[in-house]
This record gives structure tokens, sequence and C-alpha cells, in this order.
């Protein structure tokens, strides 16, 4: 009897790409629905002649934009590195962008190699809304002291649950914010860095900040939240539009 051994190689390459999420149903794949994983999964065949399953580093939600996204594949493709980063871009549709592609060691995986996650949250003034800007920014009215106060009060590790829409079963809800920090410029922006964040988390940590400065929550409400993930209270959160995942540290 035959053995034959496949000496193929499988190879891990991982990409960096950036997008628009406005008109995505988020990133991961969904049924009957437009994903940013599924239209960069059928690009990756298209070029590559074989099915793909990718890997990403953060799984953004509908709206949200990314400036700095990582995923990974892994493949037997002869196809370079530099023609991967040269042709991808020319099947992509046009709110999803290549920015560089390289090859990963064997162990690598997006997500679980991952050792923390940045997002940047951008604001205007309410009275600079228009049609284009509305699909980039949210818009606010703040009071930047108070606003800033509040949003400090999550640095730390703590149980996030109740700044969460929706929890797998499973995933922890301790989660160790290591940075929040503001840049005031032609934006308002809010950079926040955690080891990784529950779904929805940002907008609803950054929408309770709000209410809590606009009086309509208790000054002590976000230390409540913490303690006492259960407290019965409306979850406030802010619009999707304004959400960039900007970066990754491996």
């Amino acid at each position: 009897m035959l053995i034959y051994i496949s000496m193929t190689k499988i190879r891990n390459i991982a990409l960096k790409l950036e997008y628009d999420g406005s008109e995505f149903y988020g990133y991961q794949i969904q049924p009957d629905k437009r994903s940013v994983q599924g239209v960069v999964e059928r690009s990756l065949s298209k070029l590559l002649g074989e099915k793909v399953k990718s890997f990403a580093s953060g799984r953004t939600d509908k709206g949200v934009h990314a400036l700095g996204q990582v995923i990974n594949f892994r493949t037997s493709t002869l196809l370079e590195i530099d023609k991967i980063n040269n042709f991808l871009n020319n099947i992509l549709p046009s709110d999803v962008r290549l920015l560089t592609a390289w090859e990963e060691k064997e162990d690598f995986h997006a997500r679980f190699s991952a050792k923390s996650r940045t997002y940047v949250y951008k604001m205007l003034p309410t009275s600079f809304r228009d049609s284009f800007k509305s699909r980039y920014f949210g818009f606010y009215d703040l009071d930047l002291d108070v606003f800033q106060e509040q949003m400090k009060k999550f640095i730390g590790r703590h149980n996030f649950k109740y700044f969460s829409t929706k929890i797998p079963i499973g995933c922890p809800v301790e989660k160790s914010v290591n940075e929040i920090s503001f840049v005031s410029g032609s934006s308002f922006n809010v950079k926040i860095k955690a080891n990784s964040f529950l779904r929805g988390m940002i907008r609803i940590m950054i929408g309770t900040s709000i209410a809590v400065m606009k009086g309509n929550l208790a000054p002590n409400f976000i230390e409540s939240a913490l303690e006492d993930p259960n407290i019965s209270e409306k979850k406030r959160s802010v619009d999707a539009s304004g959400l960039y995942f900007t970066s990754v540290d491996f």
C-alpha cells in the first residue's frame, strides 16, 4: 500500500486592515448580512484560489470603523506576500482596504495573541452635525471637565457586566482598562486601551458618563454599576458612527 504525504507548507499570514463600518452589520459573518469578515474572506478566496477562514483581533459592531484591525489566516498558497499586498485591494470593495500583509509564526492568532486593543471615539458638538459627518462622528455637547472625571473612573480592573449589550456564555466580564486619554483638535477624541472589551462596552461607558454629566444619573452611578453589575437602570449608549478600532498590541 502506498502512503502519500503532502509536503505543502501551511503558512500563517496576517493582514492589517482599515474599513468604513457604515455599510456593514459588524465585522463577524452573519446570515444574509453584509459583514467585513465576509467580504474579506471572499476576496482572499478569489485571490488565492482556496477557501479562507480568518480570525480577527476585534469583532467590531455594526457601524463601527477600523483603522488598524489585524486578522490572520492559514493557507497553502505559494503566492508571495508582495503580491498579496499589491493585488488584494483590487478585489476588496472600496470601503475595506489592506494596509499591509506579512507572514507570522505558526502559533500566532490575531485574537488570542493580542495583549491589548485600543479604540478612539470621535465627537463633535451637535451644531456640527450634517449628512456627511454623521457617518464618522458622535454628536454631543460636553462639559469636558465633568465628562473626563467620570470616564477616568473606568481605569483599572473591574466587572464590566453592566456596561455590555450581550455577554456570550463563558466570556469573562472582568476587564482591565489600562488607559483613558483625551485629545481636543478638529474633534474631541476619547482614547481607551484595555486587554479586551465586551460587546458595546465602550459606547455604554461613554453614554453613561454623558448621562452623569447631564444629571440624568447620580454622580456616583459609575462606581455603583462597577460594584453591582446587576443594578437596575436603563443603559445609555452613544452612536456607533464615532467609534474606531485603531490598534492592537501583541
